[in-house]
């Protein structure tokens, strides 16, 4: 799951480029792709799902997807990770697949259970949504914590997630 998530997004990240520019900036589609061996074999971040979160607005501004975030992370640092996971693969999603240019991650809690819900202006319309590694890798994840996974392509695409707040999960 993590060679898809790590793949996953760094060729997204290949691919707009080579779409959106008419002169590609070389040094950075190199820095890319060198050091993507290395991503695969590094353990995982060690970073707080915070810093996870900038870099992945950082990184995928870098190309010309604005993400905007709205909200705060959970404190517990297992379940921040598991939202930050679901928001790369989310981000991943919209931009390869739908072509999107902006993507927004909102997070709440409401009546004791943490609500996420990401939305995108990709401009595929999707007659139907097809569960490949990626999702069906969220909905497992969100399983082990007793979470939920909801995915919407009307009107526009939206993934919603509904996690207790509380660790009664298995």
């Amino acid at each position: 799951m993590r060679a898809h998530d790590i793949l996953g997004g760094r060729l997204s990240l290949l691919l707009r480029m080579l779409q959106s520019e008419p002169a590609p900036d070389y040094s950075l589609l190199s820095s890319l792709s060198l050091g993507l061996m290395d991503e695969l074999k590094a353990a995982e971040s060690a970073n707080s799902p915070q810093n996870d979160m900038d870099i992945l607005k950082q990184t995928f501004e870098s190309i010309g997807v604005e993400i905007k975030f709205d909200g705060e992370l959970p404190q517990d640092d297992e379940k921040g990770k598991l939202f930050i996971d679901i928001s790369k693969e989310a981000v991943t999603n919209a931009v390869r697949h739908g072509f999107a240019t902006k993507v927004c991650i909102t997070m709440r809690v409401e009546e004791g259970r943490r609500k996420i819900k990401i939305t995108d202006n990709g401009g595929l319309p999707v007659v139907e949504i097809k569960e490949g590694g990626g999702i069906s890798g969220m909905r497992n994840r969100l399983k082990a914590f007793g979470g939920r996974l909801n995915v919407a392509a009307r009107p526009g695409f939206t993934l919603t997630v509904d996690l207790p707040e509380e660790k009664n999960y298995a």
